[in-house]
């Protein structure tokens, strides 16, 4: 349905950008530009922070470590983000893939108790020395089901997932998490409607990155653990949506919210720049920077120096 309706704009010259998931299916439907994390380096990601948690990894000699066997469990199987993200950690981890198991639970049509115990079964004896879940849906299942196995003991099984959130953060200060890959939906969100604004003022738009095979604007994966793990306050407002003054109100519109809203007319921010900015290509630099400070609310110090004598006189 997204796919024919974002045919349909483009059809019709509606520029259209996109965000979050689908940008395979975006692209080839027309789609301009799109800001997600790639599913694929988000499972690398994960392999990576595992295999440094075994001794191995990029720079240390021995690229698997300790790490001999591997889980990841879909929750939802067909989802081509969740495949995307298993791919990405088999490659990373190396260890073939016959190396890395795929546990497939329905949580939606089995509910959290037999998915559980799903779960349970598939850990018995311990064989894993990782696991992945594909989202943060089955966290609290998932969690529950490895200390009932008793395998983090046992073997020192890791657990690692996707997406944040409070439960997510308390299991990670708690131990009962390694590491969470967060794909910041909140500059998903911001970035592609600033984006789109952009591009419909000046008919540009940034290049395909070359860190994507798809060509997506990355807004993450970025890993999370216990050693970057957000203060409290940092996570209330995450999860408000960070509120910008004059709004006040949760995300549900009516309940104030609990993170204190940012006055962006108190922003102030300076450029540095070197000393010839006289050359007419600053002209355009100079005028779109001032139209974003204004755009946003914010002050902004950037003034253009005065010409000046070349030491050569």
């Amino acid at each position: 349905a997204v796919e024919a309706a974002v045919a349909e704009a483009v059809a019709h010259g509606v520029p259209v950008f996109g965000m979050n998931s689908g940008y395979r299916v975006a692209e080839i439907a027309g789609a301009l530009g799109f800001v997600a994390m790639d599913e694929r380096l988000g499972g690398a990601a994960a392999a990576e922070e595992f295999l440094l948690a075994f001794g191995g990894g990029a720079g240390t000699g021995n690229s698997t470590g300790n790490l001999t066997r591997a889980a990841f469990i879909n929750h939802e199987k067909g989802n081509g983000a969740l495949d995307a993200r298993r791919e990405g950690l088999v490659a990373g981890l190396a260890l073939g893939d016959q190396a890395v198991d795929e546990i497939v639970v329905d949580l939606a049509a089995d509910g959290a108790s037999t998915v559980g115990v799903q779960i349970q079964l598939a850990l018995e004896g311990c064989p894993y020395d990782a696991v992945l879940l594909g989202g943060g849906s089955l966290l609290e299942t998932a969690t529950a089901a490895l200390v009932a196995s008793g395998c983090a003991l046992e073997r020192g099984t890791l657990l690692g997932s996707f997406d944040t959130g409070g439960a997510a953060y308390a299991a990670l200060a708690t131990g009962r998490l390694a590491f969470v890959i967060s794909q910041q939906s909140h500059l998903q969100g911001a970035l592609s409607v600033l984006l789109a604004a952009t591009y419909v003022t000046t008919r540009k738009r940034l290049a395909r990155s070359a860190e994507s095979e798809s060509g997506v604007w990355l807004s993450g994966p970025k890993v999370i653990n216990l050693r970057n793990l957000p203060s409290d306050t940092l996570q209330t407002c995450e999860e408000a949506g960070f509120p910008v003054c004059p709004n006040t109100l949760a995300l549900d519109g009516v309940a104030e919210s609990q993170c204190q809203c940012t006055d962006r007319s108190e922003i102030v921010i300076a450029g540095v720049l070197h000393g010839v900015t006289t050359d007419s290509f600053w002209d355009v630099v100079f005028e779109q920077a001032g139209q974003a400070a204004d755009d946003l609310g914010i002050t902004l110090k950037l003034d253009r120096l005065q010409p000046q004598p070349s030491p050569e006189g």
